[in-house]
């Protein structure tokens, strides 16, 4: 955009962006469970490839809401998700079963078109 404005917006947010994301990427594998669902669906939020082994990782968790909050950030990726989480969608869902985690990987499938 010609807008100096919307110039000066997009540049403040882009350093904020990168002063966030080692922040973010340190947080994706805290202890603290909220702390780790936030950051996990935060990075699927940048798009960034440097997030993508961290949240493919914790498609791996025993824990059903770090793997929710991992399919939840893999899928802001949308047709630039790694082929690795469409083989895990494919792999996990049952059409047997109506747990949270199906519900998560069909909304997952949405938000990847």
């Amino acid at each position: 955009d010609y807008d100096p404005e919307i110039r000066l917006a997009a540049i403040r947010a882009v350093s904020v962006f990168q002063l966030a994301l080692p922040r973010l990427l340190e947080l994706a594998t805290s202890a603290d469970l909220s702390i780790r669902k936030a950051a996990l669906e935060a990075l699927g939020g940048t798009r960034t490839t440097q997030a993508i082994p961290l949240l493919l990782e914790a498609l791996q968790s025993n824990t059903h809401e770090i793997m929710a909050a991992a399919i939840r950030g893999l899928s802001k990726y949308g047709t630039d998700a790694p082929e690795d989480f469409l083989d895990f969608l494919q792999e996990r869902f049952s059409f047997k079963t109506s747990s949270s985690l199906d519900w998560e990987i069909l909304n997952a499938w949405n938000e990847l078109g």
